[in-house]
């Protein structure tokens, strides 16, 4: 609900329209998918600024670390082909692809809080309330703690979940293909075959809206990982509702990040193909450079595309809350009960 001024003339104890705007627009009241994928882009157009330089500032030095482990220990190596034989040089990757995946974990882990930190902030303070980096700078460090130990938690049992889970989709697959295959009939494989596409895309939209919802419940709420995933599940299943409007949800996201991922990178991969010494056959060294550069590139767009499906996911969250539990109607009744507490300080009467 958003309210709206009608005088001209502002006195000194007035608020502007934006300050109404950001002390009512509440973050429960939207309750179908659409409304909040709407909601979440709208959110990123107005803190766009603010978002961008927080993961500038607390997300770009891990991945700047993450990227000296890749180039200089690991592609080096690759670019001295007749050194990849040692021992001591494998080993040496090994150890560096192990410190890229510990690294990546903290870089990850910090997109994730800096983003949903941003989102939490701003549900406290209001939709349209401006935001600094120091605004979600001081607010991690005070959950910091908290937030990576269950990030890390989080990160074990996901690997678990989903691990059992492309077992079971695996077998589903295989029932289903070898179904179809023993027909020996053309048409029926080919409706096989999309089945299976069909099986997989719904696993991937699910697993990756409940692991979102997971992640941003972490930050927002201040219980433990574990449990914050039976939760997850249970606001997923709670009715086809929130459940169709979470596989959504996890498409349009997923779009999002390969659409604007491919307006950055296609055009980097033609400039860069086109070039004639990529073309000579047997000059791994300009081959590998050509990687190196694009992968370069992709580390550092790629936490502002993400970015844009995390925020889906948080809003996503209010949306299943609200269709859950109708917060919203818990925060009019306590809007109700603060506007009488204050206009009892001015009756005079």
């Amino acid at each position: 609900m958003e309210k709206k001024i009608v005088s001209s003339s502002i006195g000194p104890n007035q608020l502007t329209t934006n300050e109404i705007m950001s002390q009512y627009t509440s973050f429960y009241e939207i309750n179908t998918g659409e409304a909040s994928i709407k909601k979440a882009f709208e959110y990123v157009k107005v803190h766009r600024k603010s978002l961008a330089m927080s993961i500038v500032y607390l997300v770009f030095p891990v991945l700047a670390l993450n990227a000296i482990l890749y180039f200089f220990l690991i592609m080096q190596n690759f670019f001295n082909v007749s050194s990849l034989g040692s021992t001591a040089v494998f080993q040496q990757m090994l150890l560096s692809y192990l410190g890229m995946m510990v690294v990546g974990f903290f870089s990850f882990a910090m997109l994730l809080s800096v983003v949903f930190l941003h989102i939490k902030i701003s549900s406290e303070k209001g939709f349209y309330t401006p935001l600094t980096v120091q605004d979600v700078w001081l607010r991690f460090k005070i959950e910091a703690k908290r937030v990576l130990v269950n990030y890390f938690i989080m990160a074990l049992f996901h690997s678990f979940v989903f691990w059992v889970g492309v077992l079971l989709l695996f077998l589903a697959m295989f029932a289903v293909v070898a179904f179809f295959i023993a027909t020996h009939i053309f048409v029926l494989n080919v409706i096989g075959f999309i089945l299976s596409v069909f099986i997989v895309l719904f696993f991937g939209s699910y697993m990756m809206g409940v692991f979102s919802l997971n992640a941003f419940m972490v930050v927002f709420e201040k219980e433990n990982a574990i449990h914050l995933f039976g939760k997850a599940l249970k606001m997923v299943g709670k009715n086809a509702k929130n459940f169709w409007q979470t596989i959504w949800t996890s498409i349009v996201g997923v779009l999002s990040i390969y659409m604007f991922y491919s307006l950055v990178m296609v055009p980097v991969g033609v400039i860069m193909s086109l070039n004639q010494t990529f073309l000579q056959l047997g000059d791994y060294s300009q081959i590998l450079t050509i990687i190196s550069v694009v992968s370069l590139v992709g580390m550092f767009v790629s936490p502002f595309l993400i970015s844009l499906s995390l925020t889906l996911s948080g809003f996503l969250y209010f949306t299943l809350e609200e269709n859950a539990y109708h917060k919203s109607l818990y925060e009019r009744i306590n809007r109700i009960g603060e506007t009488e507490e204050k206009d009892a300080l001015y009756d005079f009467s």
